[in-house]
């Protein structure tokens, strides 16, 4: 199967993957470029979904919250790239809680160079809710915003 890239979309809110009301998205072997949008410049996760992402690449993407992927839910990201994503919050993951569980696992991915103003470079949680959501990030490290 072909890559497919996805590149240089601008959006005032939302990204350029904009994922609500789906029961599962799975995006595999994509590419994400150059975007931006006020939260997730590259896909926004919406609650009463799951998104799953398998061996794509987030590059120079930008947002307040989750310069790649802005997260309400259920994530699950294997084997993915994020390299110089930039955002205030969340440099290339910004998960929230608010809505549902914001459950995260995230397996043999590469964070590189990615970049938050505020908090977690790579990644933010913000758990303030406590929605009994689990996060697991193998073998990173992970920033919670409280």
């Amino acid at each position: 199967m072909p890559l497919q890239t996805l590149k240089t979309v601008s959006a005032q809110e939302s990204a350029e993957l904009s994922v609500a009301g789906f029961k599962t998205v799975t995006v595999t072997d994509s590419h994400f470029n150059d975007n931006v949008a006020g939260v997730g410049g590259a896909i926004y996760r919406d609650y009463l979904s799951i998104v799953n992402i398998n061996g794509s690449d987030f590059t120079a993407n930008d947002a307040n919250k989750g310069g790649a992927i802005y997260s309400l839910g259920e994530l699950d990201i294997i084997g993915t790239e994020f390299t110089d994503n930039t955002a205030d919050l969340g440099g290339a993951i910004y998960v929230s809680d608010k809505s549902e569980p914001g459950n995260l696992y995230v397996d043999k991915c590469t964070f590189t160079d990615n970049e938050a103003l505020n908090c977690g470079g790579a990644i933010a949680v913000d758990a303030t809710n406590g929605n009994g959501a689990d996060y697991n990030i193998f073998p990173q490290p992970i920033s919670s915003r409280f």
